[in-house]
């Protein structure tokens, strides 16, 4: 049986961040569902991400269609977070962009982009 102790040292394993200045935010590893969708385009309604910041959200080109249509993209991007198609961070080269400490709540995205992009990771939930 896994406690919560373990889960959260797995968490603790998954932060590499030696700076926790975050320039980049990462979701959808696996791509987000059009749920997931809304709820973040709920969550960022109304709210701008920092000039600092930015912010990917992944999913695929079947998704990001039905989610336009029902006004999720255009509310997450007025935020200023970008919703991509097809895209995957880790198979990605987003490093390029100058980026160094990644934000994620993906486990997968978290233990493959140290040694893939070279980024140091905060692992976790949004703090809402």
């Amino acid at each position: 049986m896994i406690t919560n102790r373990e889960i959260e040292e797995g968490k603790q394993q998954l932060t590499s961040a030696r700076d926790n200045k975050v320039d980049y935010v990462a979701l959808g590893c696996p791509h987000y569902s059009l749920s997931q969708l809304e709820e973040l385009a709920r969550l960022l309604h109304g709210k701008k991400i920092s000039k600092d910041v930015t912010m990917w959200v992944h999913t695929n080109v079947a998704i990001k269609a039905m989610a336009a249509q029902l006004g999720y993209v255009r509310a997450i991007e007025e935020s200023g977070a970008i919703v991509t198609q097809d895209l995957c961070t880790i198979l990605g080269n987003p490093e390029a962009l100058g980026f160094k400490t990644l934000a994620t709540n993906s486990g997968k995205m978290a233990f493959y982009a140290p040694g893939s992009n070279g980024f140091g990771v905060e692992f976790g939930e949004a703090k809402r």
